[in-house]
């Protein structure tokens, strides 16, 4: 064997005997916002298969943001798809599209937001609605095209019932039919029905909630919404109410259920399974509920708190299809994750609280 031959062969056993390594490519992903007043940036976290997070880095979204809490919810939002992702640039009155891919976010628009200070939006398909809550508050319409880009929809801005209500969340019904916002400061919930052919808004009404400072809103089915109601931050106050949309009225299912929590403000419905999360951020709490006939809300723990989280936690997400509940914590620039039991609701911590946003302002929580 030439001295050739035998320096390759001693080579390919070497390679043989080294020990290897699995290069674990993300499983998904959870974005948040820095809502920074000098360039707002979405934060992006890679998820491993067990639903544990590790930080990624920032793309910025060619917008600036408040410096400080939005208050309101959904302010980042995937596409049903997943190939969309929307950013609210609160500061700079505009919103951006990322592109989703494995790869990472490609920017691929940024659009006026038909308003002043955007602070939600709602996707169905390629119809979004953009809440904003600078004065007047209002919203307005646009569609996507498959390159990503962004075109206003004639005749879709609409005032809401005054020009400073405080908006806090905006929510297209899952066909698509109904577009639900809440007031904070009116205690309203508002309900605009949208032409199928025009995607334009054709009635605005609105109606007392169930108790004060209506927040957040999440859908379970067509006909059924829970909306998570602050209660004016009296401690130990907060509330879910359940809704039923009949016609494009909205009927009241039942009396309001206490988390026993304060400020109680974001939440969640976990898809098929009969269990629904909110966030309490003055009490650096998760509760859990279980969803009975007639979405009847019981209480996963009497106390109601099915989970800690960090400090003040704001925004909470869910992996469609996957068992993880995540949440950012606000007041220290953290995100906690859980694993969701879903038989009896129960929730496991999965690791410490992943740190790289800012310890104030960070706003929108998105998981895929």
């Amino acid at each position: 064997m030439t001295s050739r031959n035998l320096f390759l062969s001693a080579f390919a056993a070497a390679l043989l005997a080294a020990p290897t390594f699995a290069q674990t490519a993300p499983q998904g992903a959870v974005y948040a916002m820095t809502n920074a007043a000098s360039g707002n940036a979405v934060v992006v976290f890679d998820r491993d298969a067990q639903g544990k997070l590790s930080f990624n880095g920032n793309v910025l979204t060619n917008g600036k943001g408040t410096g400080q809490p939005l208050e309101s919810a959904d302010s980042l939002v995937l596409s049903r798809n997943g190939k969309w992702l929307l950013a609210a640039n609160a500061g700079s009155d505009n919103i951006s599209v990322f592109k989703v891919q494995a790869s990472g976010l490609t920017l691929t628009d940024t659009m006026a937001s038909g308003g002043k200070k955007p602070v939600s939006i709602a996707v169905d398909d390629n119809v979004v609605y953009v809440l904003n809550a600078g004065t007047p508050n209002n919203i307005s319409g646009f569609t996507l095209d498959n390159q990503g880009q962004l075109t206003p929809i004639a005749n879709s801005s609409m005032p809401l019932s005054g020009p400073n209500v405080n908006p806090g969340d905006i929510k297209f019904s899952p066909d698509g039919s109904l577009l639900v916002v809440t007031e904070k400061d009116t205690n309203l919930l508002g309900r605009f029905t949208v032409n199928a052919t025009t995607n334009a808004p054709v009635t605005f009404e609105t109606q007392p909630s169930a108790e004060r400072t209506p927040f957040a809103v999440a859908y379970r089915g067509v006909h059924h919404f829970f909306a998570a109601e602050a209660n004016a931050g009296q401690v130990d106050k907060g509330a879910v109410s359940p809704w039923g949309v009949r016609q494009d009225k909205l009927i009241e299912l039942q009396p309001v259920v206490s988390t026993t929590e304060t400020a109680t403000c974001w939440i969640v419905s976990l898809g098929s399974t009969k269990l629904l999360y909110v966030s309490n951020t003055g009490s650096d709490s998760i509760t859990g509920f279980s969803i009975k006939n007639n979405q009847k809300l019981t209480l996963l723990d009497p106390n109601g708190v099915t989970a800690k989280t960090g400090s003040k936690p704001t925004d909470i997400a869910t992996v469609r299809g996957a068992r993880f509940l995540y949440a950012l914590n606000s007041g220290d620039g953290t995100v906690s994750g859980w694993t969701v039991d879903k038989t009896n609701g129960d929730l496991t911590s999965l690791q410490t609280p992943v740190a790289g946003l800012p310890a104030a302002g960070a706003s929108g929580l998105v998981a895929r």
